[in-house]
This record gives C-alpha cells, sequence and structure tokens, in this order.
C-alpha cells in the first residue's frame, strides 16, 4: 500500500502533461483520455531529443519545461485559428458521446467500469509478477533498459538518437528507440525511487491504465457510444494471455509493450481523421495534430510498432480514398475505382520505403519459424500463439464478433476486420514460413521474432471479440427483458444493472482461464529473486548493493556481463566496463585485461590497461549467464588464487575483488 502514492504521481506524469496538450488541442471526453498518454509520450521522446541538441539535461523539471512551451505554442496557435475564423467558422457536425443530459449518468457509468475493472485486474495481476516494487526482469534486454535509465539520470542524456551507445562522450548517432527510457526516467527523477522501482511503477500504469483506455477509445470511435461493448472491451483486455502480460515478460521488450499500448489510440485517431468513425464530431485540425503525435510516439518507443500502425491503417486509408473518389463526377465507375487507388497506391509505396528502412540487421533478425503455416493460422485465430493455451472464451466471441460487425453492415468495422487479418498474417509469417528472404522481407522489421507479431494480435482482436460479447450479452438481454425485466422504468433499471454486473463477472471469470494464469506465473518466475535465479542471484545482488559502500565513487568495474555483473552500474552506481549482456572486450586495452589478468603481479602491461580503462574492481559471479551464453576469460580465472587481487566483498558465491598490484 505504501506504493499507492507513488503509483498516483506516476499515473499524473504519463498522464496529465499530454492530456493537458490534447485539451487545449480540442480532445474530450474518452478521446482526451484515450490520447493523453499518446501525447504525453511524444513530448518525452521529442523533447529528450531536442533538450540533448541544446545541452540540457533530461530530467522531470526539463520534462515539465517542454509541457508547458508546447501548452504555449498551441495556446498561441489555438487563438490566431480562432480570430482568422470567428466569423466563417461552422459549427462542427455530429454529436458527441455525452451531449445528450439523459444518457449522461449512464456514459459516466459505463465509462467508470469500463476503465476501473481493467485498471484493478491489470494493477494487481501486475503487481503480482512484480512481486515487489523493485523486483528486477531476470532477462537479456533488461541489463540494457536499467543500465540506460541510471545513464540517463547521472547524464541526464536521453535522446533517442544517441542513447544506443550508452556513451556520455560520444554524440555520433547510436538510434536506440528510447520513448519507454524518457518517460520512467522522468519517474526517476520525479520520485524517491530508484530505476528499477520507477520502471515497475510505469509500467503498472502503462498496462492496468492507459491499456484500457487505449482499447476503449478505439472501440468507441469505430462503433459508438455503446455501453455493453465498451464495457466488454474493458473487461476483455485483462483476458489475453498474449498482452500485455508478455511483453514484461519475455525479452524484456519494454519498448514493444508501450508501443503497442499507445497504438489502439493512435488508431483510432488515423480512423476519426479519415471519417471512418461513428457518432463523433469532426475535428480535422485536432486530429491531424493528434496523428502525429501519435505516429512520432510509436516510432521513438519502436519503430516495428509505427509499422505495425501503418500496415493496419492500410484498410482505412483505401476504404477513405474509394469513398472520396466514388463522388467524383465520372461516368464510367472504372476511372472512379482507378481513381480512388491512387492514394493508396502512394501510401503503400511509402510505407514500403519505410518497411526497408526501418528493419534491424539480418544478423540480429535470427529467430526461426515455430511451425508449419497451418498452425500459426489456428493459433492466430484463436489467439493462442507460440503454442499457448487456447481463451476459449476470447476464441468464440471472435468469430461471434465477426458475425456481428457483418450483420450491423459497419464499414468502421469491416476496415477493423481487414486489420485483424493483417496482424494475424503476419504472425503467420513469423511462426509458419520457411527462414527465407520471403519471410526476411515481411517481418524483419520485427527481427523475424514470432513473440513480437504474437503480442500485437491482440490489439486488433480485441475490439472484435468485444462485439461479439456486446452482441451476445444483448441478444441474452433482449430475450431476458421479454420475459422478466418489463414492468416499471425503476425494475428496468435495477433489471439492466444486475444483468451488466453479471456479464462483468461472466467476462472475468471466463477469460481468467490458463492462457493468462500460466503467462502470469511464467512472468513472474521472470521476476523472482533467489539462488536460482537466471540472470542475478540474491547474493549477486546484495554485493552489487553494498557498492557505494565497498568502492569509490569513481570506480570502474569489469566483469562478464552476461552473468549480471553488467548490473553494477544500474543496481551499484558504479560504472561497468561492459554495459550490456552480451557486450564482448574490444581489442586493445580490455582484451588485455580479460585475457592476461591471471597474469597482473607480473607482466606491467595488464595494469597499464587497467590505469588507462581505469578499471579499478573485477567481480567474480561465477560462469552461469543468461540465455545459455557462455564467455569463457582467461584472466577471470581463478581469481581467488590471483595474488594481484584482493577480496573486498563477498555472499555465498559472489565475490568482489581489488586491482591491489596496481596499487604498489
Amino acid at each position: 500500500m505504501s506504493t499507492v502514492p507513488l503509483l498516483a504521481a506516476a499515473a499524473a506524469l504519463i498522464v496529465l502533461p499530454g492530456g493537458l496538450v490534447a485539451w487545449l488541442w480540442g480532445a474530450r471526453g474518452l478521446t482526451l483520455w484515450g490520447t493523453a498518454p499518446v501525447v504525453s509520450i511524444s513530448l518525452a521522446s521529442v523533447g529528450a531529443v531536442a533538450m540533448q541538441v541544446l545541452h540540457v539535461r533530461w530530467s522531470a523539471p526539463t520534462y515539465l519545461g517542454v509541457t508547458v512551451a508546447v501548452l504555449l505554442v498551441s495556446f498561441l496557435l489555438r487563438l490566431a485559428w480562432t480570430m482568422v475564423r470567428q466569423r466563417t467558422f461552422r459549427p462542427p457536425t455530429g454529436a458527441t458521446a455525452m451531449a445528450r443530459p439523459a444518457y449522461r449518468w449512464t456514459s459516466l457509468a459505463t465509462v467508470l467500469v469500463a476503465l476501473g475493472v481493467p485498471l484493478v485486474v491489470l494493477g494487481v495481476r501486475f503487481a503480482q509478477i512484480f512481486g515487489h516494487p523493485d523486483g528486477i526482469s531476470q532477462t537479456y534486454d533488461n541489463v540494457f533498459h536499467q543500465n540506460a535509465l541510471q545513464f540517463i539520470a547521472q547524464t541526464g542524456r536521453a535522446s533517442s538518437l544517441t542513447l544506443g551507445s550508452l556513451d556520455a562522450t560520444s554524440n555520433a548517432i547510436s538510434f536506440y528507440p528510447a520513448a519507454w527510457h524518457d518517460i520512467i526516467s522522468v519517474l526517476n527523477s520525479a520520485l524517491p525511487i530508484d530505476g528499477i522501482v520507477a520502471t515497475n511503477l510505469g509500467n503498472v500504469v502503462i498496462g492496468a491504465l492507459v491499456w484500457p483506455a487505449t482499447s476503449v477509445l478505439l472501440t468507441r470511435t469505430l462503433f459508438g457510444f455503446r455501453p455493453l461493448l465498451l464495457i466488454a472491451t474493458g473487461v476483455l483486455a485483462t483476458g489475453f494471455g498474449i498482452f500485455p502480460y508478455l511483453l514484461v515478460d519475455f525479452g524484456v521488450l519494454y519498448p514493444n509493450f508501450l508501443g503497442l499500448v499507445l497504438l489502439p489510440a493512435v488508431l483510432a485517431v488515423i480512423a476519426h481523421l479519415l471519417r471512418l468513425s461513428t457518432n463523433l464530431t469532426r475535428r480535422p485540425v485536432r486530429d491531424l495534430a493528434l496523428a502525429v503525435a501519435g505516429l512520432t510516439a510509436l516510432m521513438l518507443a519502436h519503430p516495428s510498432v509505427g509499422l505495425t500502425l501503418l500496415a493496419v491503417a492500410f484498410p482505412f486509408v483505401l476504404v477513405w480514398s474509394l469513398r472520396l473518389t466514388w463522388r467524383l463526377p465520372l461516368r464510367v465507375a472504372a476511372l472512379r475505382l482507378l481513381a480512388g487507388l491512387v492514394v493508396p497506391a502512394v501510401y503503400v509505396a511509402v510505407v514500403g520505403v519505410a518497411w526497408i528502412s526501418f528493419r534491424p540487421s539480418k544478423l540480429a533478425s535470427f529467430w526461426p519459424p515455430l511451425g508449419s503455416v497451418g498452425q500459426a493460422w489456428g493459433e492466430a485465430v484463436t489467439s493462442s500463439p507460440l503454442g499457448r493455451p487456447v481463451p476459449l472464451l476470447i476464441a468464440v466471441l471472435t468469430v461471434l464478433g465477426v458475425a456481428a460487425i457483418v450483420r450491423w453492415r459497419s464499414l468502421p468495422g469491416y476496415c477493423l476486420l481487414a486489420a485483424t487479418g493483417i496482424t494475424m498474417w503476419f504472425y503467420v509469417v513469423s511462426a509458419g514460413f520457411a527462414k527465407d528472404d520471403v519471410r526476411d522481407l515481411i517481418t524483419r522489421v520485427w527481427y523475424n521474432d514470432s513473440y513480437r507479431t504474437a503480442a500485437q494480435l491482440a490489439i486488433t482482436t480485441l475490439p472484435v471479440a468485444a462485439c461479439g460479447a456486446a452482441w451476445l450479452a444483448g441478444a441474452i438481454w433482449s430475450w431476458f427483458s421479454r420475459r422478466w425485466a418489463a414492468g416499471s422504468r425503476r425494475r428496468t433499471t435495477a433489471s439492466a444493472l444486475v444483468g451488466t454486473a453479471v456479464a462483468v463477472l461472466a467476462l472475468f471469470l471466463g477469460t481468467s482461464d490458463a492462457s493468462v494464469t500460466d503467462e502470469q506465473s511464467h512472468a513472474t518466475d521472470m521476476y523472482r529473486l533467489d539462488d536460482q535465479s537466471q540472470l542475478l542471484t540474491a547474493d549477486e545482488e546484495a554485493v552489487l548493493e553494498r557498492l557505494p559502500r565497498t568502492t569509490p565513487a569513481d570506480a570502474v568495474i569489469a566483469g562478464v556481463p552476461g552473468n549480471g555483473s553488467a548490473l553494477a552500474y544500474a543496481i551499484g552506481d558504479r560504472m561497468s566496463l561492459l554495459m550490456t549482456a552480451s557486450a564482448t572486450p574490444a581489442a586493445g586495452d580490455e582484451s588485455v585485461l580479460y585475457t592476461q589478468l591471471g597474469r597482473i603481479s607480473t607482466d606491467p602491461a595488464v595494469c597499464t590497461a587497467a590505469r588507462r580503462l581505469k578499471v579499478t574492481h573485477v567481480l567474480d559471479f561465477g560462469t552461469q549467464e543468461i540465455n545459455k551464453m557462455i564467455h569463457t576469460y582467461p584472466g577471470f580465472v581463478n581469481l581467488a588464487k590471483n595474488p594481484g587481487v584482493t577480496l573486498v566483498d563477498s555472499q555465498g558465491q559472489a565475490k568482489l575483488y581489488e586491482l591491489s598490484a596496481c596499487d604498489r
């Protein structure tokens, strides 16, 4: 419970700055709630790049300063726009979701349930996964993530253009999408917590608060304000084992996690901008600003998520273009059709260029397929990728959702179905296609990694399944009301409330199946700290936590990074010579240290290399490395028998040595 105020503060920092900007741009209601974190992430990620160019440290005050500057510019632009169009402006067409007073209380109750239920359920489940506010993910990528947060805290350099090198002395381009690190570092700066606690608090907010809000916004945009549909979206957001739980387990892929959480809101804005939405006020200037901010946030969260957005937005662009050109005064229908395909063709060409430009290297995209094409299609359609248990209720509701959308004859719904087919196809390619150039062309933007393409299945399947749930609940309610609920208004209202509560409980219980519990159990194991932990054991963490007392402030520590010793920087606030899990010694001084350390007492070259590298200590965390990596360095063998090093600290099998021979 002591973390609740910190969680509230974290939520405020992630939601309020972007919310103020979005409000000034004209966002209201669910649009405001769903796009606020998108704008906040855009402010943080772009602001971090700009501040580094201006040689200003990135921190919470800087983040708030960027927000104030954008608010001021937005206010002046809006004032100028209002003055120019004061007399010629026509009121926006359409009706907002809460425009009629008769529905105000119903709308408020709907939103509270749709967002409140997943906030509690996901918040509790994430807390159970992390185990403790400072629970650390025992995964390969987390070495970089935690060291990057410490690097930002110490240097104030958080630009996506240079963060990849973790080198404060270099301004060379080393791109790494840093939006997640930028916003988490703000929490680290503003609150009395370290980077690991900031990571967990921020991820709880992103997963439990932001994910349901963006998903409900997408559903509302495509299908209108239907209480049962919005409530179903919120409750079902907790029921996919593949998201949001998977990406705080595997990898650990925090940047992808953030990007996919934001994606539904950006897609909703694009759908609204293209007039493929239901019963909403038309505000093209607002939507264009939100779309630009959203695409920027996604590309700086992770470019692969930005490309996913461009892919799933294609059906919306195609339908918009065809609708627009169908009104042209051309007598031949074929000419109107041809004209309608011009914009989609240009769109595909631009996306194709981006697809090639933002691909990672072939060397990094080594992930193999997992099975056959047929198996992959079956897993995609049933939301059970990677051989996970089938979420039976969600699979059934997805089928019903397709039928409901067809029955409703919903054009935005048809676009959603096409987008869902696209995300399924990406998973099928990565998981089922042979390892060849075709597969590489299509899915290398996700490193050919089926875990990444699996996670994004939930983004588009969720609103489809929610349509199925709403249609089924509506059919049951119609049948029930004809028999028992008829009568006074009070009796009808009471029956509706009871029916809604039963539906929420049924959806929650029906989706709390093996697909979720198995994934939650596996994710929990990845945050467990004990003697069997994969990256860092309890003894090793204790030695790292004592580094501020056992080493000088300017100490540089060498170690085998894959065994957890690289976290000396993130946990012990002492510079690690190698900063990422798979880093290896460079030729020259680093190679001398790692190969010749055993001769430190007799070979002056070893101490010369150590002094140039400023290395004063060595961590011995044994030979077990993350992901079963093996790095054997001759200089690190039998350190206990090396007369040139002195044991400074130990706990269990974890030991810290000082290069005492170099002090002579």
